[in-house]
């Protein structure tokens, strides 16, 4: 016996799901409600996924600009208190704390990108040695 494709197709259905009526539906019927429920449970993921990331980026920009905040008023106190030799380094922290109460998370990520991309090597030593402080600080 051989296939013919463009033979009669069968149309003799199985019962479909435990509990209903009991009727029959053919094969491409239950293949399709199959395919819908599953673009359904696709789209569902894909939502809850979406909001998830939406509410993590949400979170991370009010964490940056509260530690742009902090650090602003931290660089403006010292400024007021440090001596004329230490001013340049309060001021560059007042300045990196407005950056950071300006940008969002996506604009932080870029930047620091890019800082990576253009120096590299000073960048994996920072990470290299950003990661020994907090294995040792784990370790206590």
């Amino acid at each position: 016996m051989s296939f013919n494709p463009n033979g009669p197709r069968s149309t003799t259905g199985t019962t479909f799901g435990a509990g209903t009526s009991g009727t029959t539906l053919p094969v491409e019927t239950e293949t399709e409600g199959l395919r819908m429920k599953a673009e359904h449970l696709a789209s569902t993921v894909k939502d809850k996924a979406a909001q998830f990331g939406s509410t993590v980026s949400d979170k991370a920009n009010s964490a940056i600009t509260s530690m742009g905040e902090k650090m602003s008023d931290m660089g403006h106190s010292l400024g007021e208190k440090v001596p004329t030799s230490l001013a340049p380094y309060a001021e560059g922290l007042e300045r990196a704390g407005q950056y950071l109460q300006r940008q969002d998370i996506g604009d932080f990520v870029d930047d620091l990108s890019g800082i990576i991309r253009r120096h590299p090597m000073p960048a994996l030593l920072t990470g290299v040695a950003v990661g020994f402080l907090l294995a040792r600080t784990a370790r206590r």
